[in-house]
């Protein structure tokens, strides 16, 4: 009877101890899944990102360390329902026509979001939520309003840019050539943001694209437009060139005056002082002046056109603008500019010891190194356009053993022979030289001083003349 009540005790303890297992088990599975449901207790929008055919959506957040959290998640959920909007160019535009290789159209895209992002209207703000870490916001923006919105702006614009195409069609009749083009850049650009679409408007009872013919307009008639620049060829020298004036005269038609034509000059295979004026004058005519011009080659170009950015009223920072502004081909003047080589006159005063040099070193070596720049040189200082003047001597150092050390100075100026100015002043010294004695040891240092002289005096004196 013992064995029994001790084996029917021990059941009973074995089954005590899995029912409280099991018990503590199920508490523990419990606790889990509400832990899960206290953790997971965000918004369905915040979990996974809305799926809509009738709103465009935007979720924005930030990390609420931020000072200006809100607006930043704000302006990030702006943006996310932005780049939900589609923008291209279609193939069928005249944009994409100039645009050939394409590489544009990326550009302008992003520019018309850019501008979506400041003009958009009417979105709306769902929710917002924060776990005290983040903060989010749920933006939406009804499609229909959003096609309704931009059918408006685009009947607004069509309108705007048929008056100013009107308008320039009558400057153009009435031979008022500045006006016109105004007028047709005017057109252009009040329906820049759609040069993806074809905009068309009817003419003669033809329907016709309105950016081709406010594009044509303004290209027609700078294809009237002629531009005489006199003379066509001038030669200026390097240094000491007295200004070269040049006439202008803008024609366009049957060679009528055009008047007040604004301008725009550049060099082309250099660079240059030009005085310009801003416009031709009241008889399509203008004086520049040439200053200085300079090229790593012999010869450049002066070109003169007509300054479409001033005529269009076009900022540099417009890219898009910009980009079509570049599309037309406009008249040019052109000048021919001839670099003459300058001339140097050398005069030279060498010693070693004291004593005159037959041959002088430092002058040959200098019209040597001067020549392979392009430099020519004077027999005369009158004809030159710099004289430099070298002086060099040496002298006995000291002596080690059966070894004479010598010690070379050069004193190098030159000078502007008009003005008299110092162009450059150059010192040499302590060049040394060795052999069995100072005399030999004074020509060893002449021989050393090639490299200081290329370095401090050839490169220099090139840099001031070229």
């Amino acid at each position: 009877m013992l064995k029994l009540s001790m084996k029917t005790n021990n059941c009973l303890y074995l089954l005590c101890m899995v029912a409280l297992l099991c018990g503590t088990f199920a508490c523990q599975k419990k606790s889990a899944a509400v832990g899960m449901q206290e953790k997971d207790n965000r918004p369905e929008w915040v979990k996974s990102r809305p799926i809509s055919s009738v709103y465009y959506i935007g979720i924005g957040s930030a990390s609420m360390r931020q000072p200006d959290y809100q607006e930043t998640a704000k302006k990030n959920a702006l943006q996310d329902l932005i780049s939900e909007i589609k923008v291209t160019v279609s193939s069928t535009s005249f944009l994409y026509q100039l645009d050939k290789n394409g590489s544009f159209r990326e550009e302008y895209e992003s520019n018309i979001k850019t501008i979506a992002t400041a003009e958009i209207e009417n979105f709306e703000i769902v929710d917002t939520y924060d776990d005290g870490e983040r903060y989010w916001v749920y933006y939406r923006l009804s499609k229909a309003e959003y096609t309704r919105q931009q059918e408006q702006k685009k009947k607004n614009a069509h309108q705007t840019a048929l008056a100013f195409y009107q308008k320039a069609k009558e400057a153009e009749q009435n031979h008022q050539w500045i006006e016109a083009m105004e007028g047709y850049f005017q057109a252009l650009f009040a329906i820049k943001n759609y040069w993806g679409e074809n905009l068309e408007i009817n003419i003669n009872g033809e329907s016709r694209s309105l950016m081709v013919e406010a594009y044509y307009g303004v290209q027609n008639i700078l294809n009237k437009i002629n531009l005489f620049i006199s003379p066509q060829e001038v030669r200026l020298k390097r240094r000491n060139s007295q200004p070269q004036l040049l006439k202008l005269r803008a024609t366009v038609a049957n060679q009528q005056a055009l008047a007040y034509l604004p301008l725009h000059s550049y060099f082309q295979d250099g660079e240059g002082i030009l005085s310009c004026p801003p416009t031709a004058d009241a008889n399509g005519t203008a004086s520049l002046e040439l200053k200085r011009a300079l090229s790593a080659t012999t010869t450049l170009h002066l070109i003169v056109e007509p300054n479409l950015m001033q005529i269009a009223k076009v900022k540099e920072s417009d890219k898009l603008e910009r980009f079509l502004i570049e599309r037309f081909s406009t008249p040019k003047a052109t000048v021919t500019i001839h670099i003459e080589k300058p001339v140097v006159y050398v005069e030279s005063q060498e010693f070693n010891l004291d004593k005159p040099l037959e041959n002088k070193i430092i002058e040959q070596y200098v019209k040597s190194e001067l020549s392979k720049k392009g430099v020519e040189f004077s027999s005369t200082a009158q004809n030159a356009d710099v004289v430099l003047s070298i002086k060099a001597n040496t002298e006995a150092l000291s002596r080690n053993g059966a070894i004479h050390i010598s010690k070379l100075s050069i004193q190098a100026v030159a000078i502007d022979p008009i003005t008299r100015r110092e162009i450059l002043t150059t010192t040499l010294d302590n060049i040394k030289g060795f052999q069995t004695d100072y005399e030999k040891a004074g020509l060893d240092a002449y021989k050393k001083a090639q490299q200081e002289v290329s370095l401090q005096l050839v490169r220099k004196l090139t840099e001031a003349l070229l």
